[in-house]
């Protein structure tokens, strides 16, 4: 499972469609110089193509608008999403529009409370947003979150640990899932 809680950018460019800011971006963009293994800060949904996701069950992009991307006739958007699905992840969840910062921290909480329970990806969607419209009934606040890919169960997922202490299975590996797709031999261009 990965999980980034950043913010994105969109460009007009076509070998950035879309990406995020991470550590030493607003450092970059202003001229300075970022730490060296920061790089300029910025991750690209190119660069995202590079990455081996394979394995990797849930990709989890908590920040404004990451379902955005750049319409492409015949293919859909161009942007994050289809860039960690094409990596290899199996389900990414995205925003489809700006989120607010409280609402979002009582979403994931739900969201990975659930799937810590042994529900399914796409019940733990739905409970996230029941729980937040409980209270923020404005769909700005519950509704901007989408499931793209594999809706079941998480595959599997053990608590970090301590030096010294065993691994923890949480989640186990249901005995009717689907192995992991494989790696894309040839990937589409990306603008």
């Amino acid at each position: 499972m990965l999980h980034l809680a950043t913010h994105t950018y969109l460009l007009p460019e076509p070998s950035t469609p879309a990406g995020f800011a991470l550590a030493g971006a607003n450092t970059w963009i202003s001229g300075g110089q970022p730490p060296p293994l920061a790089g300029n800060g910025l991750l690209s949904a190119d660069e995202v193509l590079e990455m081996d996701l394979v394995g990797t069950d849930l990709v989890v992009l908590s920040a404004c608008a990451t379902g955005a991307g750049r319409p492409v006739a015949g293919e859909g958007l161009f942007g994050l999403r289809r860039s960690f699905l094409i990596a290899g992840a199996r389900s990414v969840l995205v925003a489809a529009w700006p989120i607010r910062d409280r609402a979002t921290a009582t979403f994931m909480r739900a969201f990975y409370a659930s799937l810590l329970a042994g529900e399914t990806k796409a019940e733990a969607l739905a409970a996230a947003r029941t729980t937040v419209r409980a209270t923020r009934p404005d769909v700005r606040f519950w509704g901007p979150f989408t499931l793209i890919g594999d809706v079941g169960p998480l595959l599997s997922f053990r608590h970090p640990r301590r030096p010294g202490e065993e691994p923890r299975d949480t989640v186990t590996p249901p005995s009717t899932s689907t192995p992991p797709r494989p790696r894309p031999t040839a990937r589409p261009a990306s603008g």
